[in-house]
């Protein structure tokens, strides 16, 4: 909401002339200085500033400080055995911090992808860095991570569900804005029966109890999990 909505509600608001559908026709969506020209850059720095924060985390960096004082003491510093464990312990990588900043770049990328179609590259290529600078962290710098239970796992499959809502109310909002060369709608003349019909059946598929509904329509072979075979001793590892 925050990322993806913000820039467009303060533009809609500045742009208020009469009714919601006179408004969006009159935003500057597609024109230098607009709306996706802003757009363009927050994909761009949202990637960036997530590996860049990861990477020089404020709390490593104090530590380190601390650390580099406590060295140059030498045998004068009064630090207990257990200061100095903790001292030299990595910060702990925050999971769930990390599952919501993907959430919120597949978010951001399907809801302007329609306007932006280069935003799935950036996006594929921010994630892939993100990806990289995260294993190298959690093997090199980070402490060993909380112990995460499948209610965190199962909470960001259900917010990805929201992706396809998230395109078909992008793809609405650029179908009633779009302009063509000579500043004219470009779809005025055609229905939007299939736009329209692709936001249904998102918030459908959002709304309704999809994993019931799978459960009924497909019919797959129930294996053991990884962790019953875990604790049953077996030393093969599941498929």
């Amino acid at each position: 909401m925050n990322t993806a909505l913000s820039t467009l509600i303060a533009e809609i608001i500045l742009s208020q002339t009469g009714s919601l559908s006179n408004t969006l026709q009159k935003l500057n969506f597609y024109g230098r200085g607009g709306l996706l020209e802003n757009i363009y850059w927050v994909f761009i720095l949202n990637m960036a500033l997530m590996a860049i924060l990861a990477v020089f985390d404020p709390e490593y960096i104090v530590k380190w400080i601390q650390r580099y004082v406590v060295r140059k003491q030498g045998k004068k510093n009064k630090v207990t055995q257990m200061e100095a464990n903790l001292l030299h312990e990595g910060p702990v990588l925050d999971m769930p911090d990390q599952y919501a900043g993907i959430i919120r770049v597949v978010l951001l990328t399907t809801f302007y992808s329609a306007a932006i179609p280069f935003a799935f590259i950036i996006s594929v290529l921010g994630l892939a860095v993100i990806f990289w600078v995260d294993k190298y962290m959690l093997l090199r710098r980070m402490a060993f991570p909380k112990f995460l239970n499948n209610e965190t796992t199962e909470s960001m499959i259900e917010y990805l569900e929201w992706a396809a809502a998230s395109f078909s109310v992008g793809n609405l909002i650029y179908f009633y804005t779009l302009r063509n060369s000579d500043d004219e709608l470009a779809f005025s003349d055609t229905h939007s029966v299939i736009p329209w019909a692709t936001f249904i059946v998102s918030m459908l598929h959002v709304n309704l109890p999809m994993e019931a509904v799978n459960k009924k329509t497909i019919s797959c072979q129930k294996s053991a999990s990884f962790s019953s075979r875990f604790q049953s001793g077996s030393s093969k590892i599941p498929n």
